[in-house]
């Protein structure tokens, strides 16, 4: 009779491991989605300090490698010049936020809209 105890368990295994799995894939989503929204406000944060500044190029350069740097040392590699450069492509493919656009319309169409943005921004091919 002990035989037919594995099957319950395997079960219950199986629905909770289903749960965990659903659950940490719906954090990731999240996640992400709140990475790509912050990367184009950080565009956008990128984009007005440096219009002003585009007169003198030297300065606007030597100020992103400051940043660049300061920004690595806090939150790791993923904040280099080249990554600063990308999330100000991303503002400047998306001026008007896309993936904000429908923000009183509700979360679904927001989430849309910032998915739209990361399927945009995988497809571009930016340096």
């Amino acid at each position: 009779m002990s035989e037919f105890q594995p099957a319950p368990e395997e079960h219950l295994y199986e629905r909770i491991a289903t749960i965990l799995d659903d659950a940490r894939s719906r954090v990731a989503h999240s996640i992400n989605t709140a990475m790509v929204h912050a990367y184009w406000l950080i565009g956008r944060e990128i984009v007005e300090v440096d219009q002003p500044s585009a007169e003198r190029a030297g300065y606007g350069e030597g100020l992103m490698k400051r940043v660049a740097a300061r920004l690595s040392a806090r939150f790791g590699r993923s904040f280099s010049l080249a990554s600063l450069k990308r999330m100000k492509q991303l503002y400047l493919a998306f001026p008007r936020g896309s993936a904000l656009v429908g923000a009183a319309d509700g979360k679904a169409q927001r989430r849309c809209a910032f998915l739209r943005t990361r399927r945009a921004a995988r497809k571009a091919r930016w340096r």
